[in-house]
């Protein structure tokens, strides 16, 4: 898909890739608490 739209709209695939992810993450920040759950591990 994103290879469509890169052609499609004349950009990278990369650039829809990017926009894609960061939609993913405001959405899954914004829409739900149970990310903020998580502890963080000793490494």
């Amino acid at each position: 898909m994103a290879l469509r739209l890169s052609k499609a709209f004349n950009t990278t695939p990369e650039l829809r890739l990017i926009l894609q992810r960061n939609y993913d993450l405001w959405e899954t920040a914004h829409k739900s608490n149970d990310w903020k759950l998580v502890e963080a591990i000793a490494v």
